[in-house]
């Protein structure tokens, strides 16, 4: 199965537009209109987040009948389940300040499956339109794999700084990375590799539809 195909089959078997793949991907409708065409594909995170918001198995899980339908895998991965949400944060340019959990984000994202991801709620800041006030970040601590040209992350390093940037390349010594913030021109700038405390990768932008509060919130609202 093609990739382009897999983002459309799994985009149909929730039933949404283009449009609604891409708000919860927090890319646009051309973007996954790119996507699904074969124009561009998507990165290995995005991957991963498609297959989370839609419940959907991975490319390599997929398997088609001699009609070319889906038989369904029943892969462990693409189970329902919840992310919790630890904390919220708030972009200023491309400074990253976050603000551990608190009655208000106390609670989880119904339906996202995906290992050691964890929530953060964007309070406030400047990345419309990549993710909208009161929208969700499903972020994961990076493994050995270094993130795919533009996927976002969140950038600690040993001089305390915290940005939210898009990556660009990695180079022997040094990631290069472009401003997250929207408005403007971008500039990129570049991290030593040993400067590198904790990079957090953005697996995923979800809507406020999906958080499901914590018991002590929903007592706390009644």
């Amino acid at each position: 199965m093609e990739l382009k195909d897999w983002v459309k089959a799994a985009r149909k078997r929730r039933g949404w537009t283009l449009a609604e793949l891409g708000e919860f991907m927090g890319r646009s409708k051309s973007n996954v209109g790119m996507w699904e065409s074969g124009t561009h594909q998507p990165s290995y995170a995005q991957i991963l987040s498609i297959a989370a918001v839609t419940g959907f198995p991975l490319p390599h899980e997929v398997q088609l009948d001699a009609q070319g339908e889906v038989i369904w895998t029943g892969a462990s991965h693409c189970r329902d389940g919840d992310v919790s949400v630890t904390g919220s944060a708030v972009v200023i340019l491309d400074k990253y300040f976050f603000k551990p959990e608190s009655p208000t984000t106390a609670g989880a994202l119904r339906g996202i499956h995906l290992p050691n991801a964890y929530a953060v709620r964007m309070d406030t800041g400047t990345l419309a339109p990549i993710v909208k006030r009161d929208d969700f970040l499903v972020l994961r601590q990076l493994g050995e794999l270094p993130p795919s040209f533009g996927d976002f992350c969140v950038v600690s390093t040993t001089d305390g700084q915290v940005r939210f940037a898009e990556f660009v390349n990695l180079q022997e010594e040094s990631w290069t990375f472009a401003n997250g913030h929207a408005g403007g021109p971008q500039q990129t700038f570049n991290v030593w590799s040993a400067s590198i405390q904790q990079l957090d990768i953005v697996l995923a932008t979800v809507s406020k539809a999906l958080w499901r509060p914590s018991e002590e919130q929903k007592s706390s609202n009644a």
